[in-house]
């Protein structure tokens, strides 16, 4: 495992390493087979007991516990989490449910470092293997891409295109040498895998060996202790809390799917604005925004209702399909699952929420999954109950938008690229290198330097906006908030 995942802290640890001496000395034989070595074995083990005692006494005492939640230490390596072995103890089939205020991304010590300035992958494994923090400024924006262990060529193509752009940080080998001035905000990006298959049982032994190759080639792929489903339902609550914990310098926590297109640099600079545009206190900075859709969600189900393209079409669909009547939520508006935008103050509350816990231990607890639909309508449904005073901000249509090419009807969701695109959505057969290629090309022919960092405006830029529309105040309860 050491080979695959070679910069696994337990790789060089004192054990692992009298492991591998006793397991080379014995020549990797069983010891039936070699009984006249009992005798130099077990001295050998003793010495090995001996030198881990003498380094226990005079290792260096262990850093303070910093403020906050404690997150529970890692079962195992990752690629043990690979082979599932993380998995039994963590969410055993059948059993109770474990402690609503216990998170499960195994890929993040307890003990892992916070630093406010340089982050050092050798110490800190809480930031993903994947990112090179070769610049002495963290990332203000934290990008996850979902993707599917078969998935390679969508993963080539993102490494060929847009994560080649000048604020990303991405990939250990790639990051470096980076000309980091006047590009905007930094964007740590790196890929989302679930160790589970959706029966939540250990991928098969050529999807662990070639997902450990292709992170040894690249170092960008970051895994999640979640089931492989699509949509991304439990990997994307597992980024978010990922990016909490091993991010929380960051400003912005960003998901998206690996068929998609970012312009980065747009994106950070706009992101930045909207941060700096707010009034309150950083720690009261609540935002959640994407391109917006609505719908009803049933939690005890986990199913979608009254879906629509706004509000009123929603409530409509709403009383239609009676979803009130059979435990449903909402309407409320969610960020479609192309870009989830929450900023970190947000995602820390939907982290320690101890209601969006039970939430995903429940849906794990089903298998087949019963949240097959609606990742992003569960994460507006949150929000949505949230405490909080905001809503869903709509970037508009024409600032995250899929792709077309000919393009006959442009007030529809499918559009070219414009000098207001900022996140492109390659659908289905569209995604493939040739596609992501001229979309990278269109992008800088048509948006150069100086559009780059201009300001996109929000189509709507508040829940007190949003409310004053029309007759929306009588059917979106969070206007209540704002009367």
């Amino acid at each position: 495992a050491c080979t695959r995942w070679p910069r696994e802290p337990w790789c060089n640890s004192l054990l692992t390493r009298c492991a591998g001496w006793l397991s080379a000395f014995s020549g990797g034989a069983s010891l039936k087979m070699r009984q006249p070595m009992w005798h130099l074995l077990l001295c050998f083990a003793a010495a090995c007991g001996l030198l881990g005692a003498h380094h226990a006494l005079h290792a260096p005492a262990e850093a303070p516990a910093t403020k906050g939640h404690h997150w529970p230490t890692p079962k195992s390596s990752l690629a043990g989490q690979l082979r599932g072995d993380a998995t039994r103890d963590t969410f055993p089939a059948g059993g109770p449910s474990p402690p609503s205020n216990i998170f499960f991304e195994a890929s993040v010590p307890a003990d892992a470092p916070r630093r406010n300035t340089r982050v050092h992958l050798q110490d800190m494994r809480a930031a993903p293997s994947s990112v090179s923090m070769d610049s002495a400024t963290p990332p203000a924006v934290v990008l996850g891409i979902a993707t599917a262990p078969k998935n390679t060529g969508h993963r080539s193509w993102i490494r060929q295109t847009w994560l080649t752009l000048p604020n990303v940080l991405a990939g250990s080998k790639s990051g470096s040498g980076h000309n980091r001035s006047a590009v905007g905000p930094l964007v740590a990006a790196f890929f989302l895998v679930g160790v589970l298959t959706p029966a939540a049982t250990a991928h098969e032994p050529s999807v662990v060996d070639a997902l450990a190759n292709e992170q040894a080639k690249h170092g960008d792929i970051e895994l999640l202790n979640a089931r492989e489903t699509k949509p991304p339902g439990e990997k994307m609550v597992a980024f978010f809390r990922l990016c909490v914990v091993g991010f929380s310098h960051a400003t912005w926590c960003v998901k998206t799917d690996d068929d998609t297109y970012v312009q980065t640099v747009r994106l950070a600079i706009n992101l930045n604005i909207l941060w700096e545009e707010q009034r309150e206190p950083a720690s009261h900075r609540m935002i959640y925004l994407g391109a917006t859709l609505w719908a009803s969600y049933r939690p005890q189900s986990f199913q979608v209702c009254g879906h629509g393209m706004g509000p009123m079409m929603a409530a409509s669909a709403s009383k239609n399909e009676r979803c009130a009547d059979r435990g449903g939520v909402g309407p409320f508006p969610y960020a479609a699952g192309t870009l989830e935008v929450l900023s970190m103050p947000l995602a820390q509350w939907l982290a320690r929420e101890e209601n969006v816990a039970r939430f995903v231990q429940r849906a794990h607890a089903t298998n087949p999954p019963a949240w097959s639909l609606g990742e992003d309508t569960v994460l507006g449904m949150w929000v949505h109950e949230s405490p909080f005073k905001i809503t869903a901000l709509h970037w508009g249509w024409d600032k995250i938008h899929d792709l077309c090419f000919k393009c006959f009807d442009k007030t529809q969701l499918w559009k070219p690229i414009s000098t207001s695109s900022v996140v492109v959505h390659i659908k289905g057969h569209q995604a493939n290198l040739h596609n992501f290629v001229n979309v990278h090309r269109n992008f800088s022919r048509i948006c150069g330097a100086q559009c780059q960092q201009a300001k996109l405006s929000f189509d709507v830029p508040s829940l007190a906006d949003l409310c004053r529309r029309g007759q929306i105040s009588t059917v979106y309860s969070k206007c209540r908030m704002v009367r």
